[in-house]
Order: structure tokens, then C-alpha cells, then sequence
């Protein structure tokens, strides 16, 4: 399981790229993505903060699996 934190001063902005992300994050083989939520103390030091959790299948190696979601993000 890999946990993606957010980050943006903005909170509209942030809401954007949270929801085109989730899109993104479809397409990948996951088992299961959790998100985009926020967390229990939702603005550090002026920026606002939304997670995701995804669950990977166990048959694949985490590296490659990062890589993905890397790609995915541009």
C-alpha cells in the first residue's frame, strides 16, 4: 500500500489536479485506490493537503508499481 499527499496552496486548484489524478489513477492495475480524502489536519504552513491510498496486486514489484503512478501523473 502506497500513501500520495497533495499539496497546494489553493484550494481550488488542488481539488482539480486531486480529481484529474483519481482519473489517472484508474487506468492503473490496482487493486483498490482510496481517495482523494482529507486528512484529520487539512492545512500545514499555508498549503492545503489531500491523500490517496493504493493498494497494489501482490504479484507485481512495488518499483515498477511506482513507476506507474509516476507516469500516470504526467
Amino acid at each position: 500500500m502506497v500513501k500520495i499527499i497533495i499539496k497546494h496552496s489553493d484550494r481550488e486548484k488542488l481539488d482539480d489536479i486531486c480529481n484529474r489524478f483519481a482519473s489517472a489513477l484508474k487506468n492503473l492495475p490496482c487493486k483498490e485506490v482510496t481517495g482523494p480524502f482529507i486528512p484529520p489536519i487539512d492545512k500545514v504552513r499555508g498549503e492545503w493537503i489531500k491523500c490517496f491510498y493504493v493498494k497494489f496486486l501482490r504479484d507485481t514489484a512495488l518499483k515498477y508499481n511506482k513507476i506507474l503512478v509516476i507516469d500516470s501523473s504526467r
